[in-house]
């Protein structure tokens, strides 16, 4: 017999006796009950035994790091269905991991909501299928989906340096270092010249403008247009 919409499945005509009954198939998302369900007939009418189902769930992990490797605690995390509909909210811990518990078997997406300071927002989804859910449920193991990554957002220095007089001047050169001292990019200001992987001179003024090609050195013979950076350009 199979069960319906109610869940209900009946035996009909059974004689008075003792029986056992045996879960062969179960709904799709839950576990088939293997256990031998005895039961004694022993009235007229239903004799009555219940039959409990264990519905595939487990964990679902994710990671964010930013673009350097490093953990990002803050980031804000979506659990989506797959149709669009929330079903869980997280936030990324010390660790940059955030756990939803518990999750029923099912296709679903991760999505960040809302990035780390400092950081881009994200537009990738993390697709979760019912069948990784089956597979972590049987397993007993938590399903990591890996690692997402968000870039650092990027702004600009600019320095102006003049002499006493409030003059300008050029030829000086500057060094950016990080918060631990740590050398970033390097630039000379000089006058009328553009570079185009994130670098830009103007007279009496030098502006760092963060790239994703780092520690690249800006010097070179000003009078030849500073031969050592990248495709030097007059600026427009």
């Amino acid at each position: 017999v199979t069960s319906d919409e109610n869940g209900i499945a009946r035996f009909e005509d059974i004689p008075f006796g003792k029986y056992l009954i045996k879960e062969v198939t179960g709904k799709t998302g839950y576990q088939v009950n293997t256990t031998n369900a005895a039961i004694t007939v022993d009235i007229v009418g239903d004799n009555a035994l219940t039959i409990v189902n264990k519905r595939y769930q487990c964990d679902i992990r994710l990671t964010k790091t930013g673009d350097g490797g490093a953990f990002l605690a803050g980031a804000e995390i979506g659990l989506f269905t797959k149709d669009g509909a929330r079903v869980k909210v997280g936030t990324t811990g010390s660790d940059g991991t955030v756990t939803f518990t518990d999750i029923a078997y099912g296709d679903y997406y991760l999505q960040e909501l809302k990035a780390p300071a400092g950081y881009k927002l994200s537009s990738a989804k993390v697709t979760i299928t019912a069948a990784e859910i089956q597979t972590s449920y049987t397993a007993g193991t938590v399903l990591d989906k890996g690692t997402l990554i968000n870039e650092k957002q990027k702004g600009q220095i600019r320095l102006m340096k003049t002499d006493d007089a409030g003059a300008a001047l050029s030829s000086a050169e500057f060094t950016l270092y990080d918060e631990y001292g740590r050398p970033e990019d390097r630039q000379d200001n000089d006058g009328g010249r553009s570079f185009r992987h994130g670098f830009r001179c103007c007279r009496g003024s030098a502006v760092f403008q963060r790239s994703y090609l780092r520690n690249l050195l800006c010097t070179g013979n000003k009078s030849t247009g500073y031969a050592g950076c990248f495709h030097c350009l007059p600026e427009r």
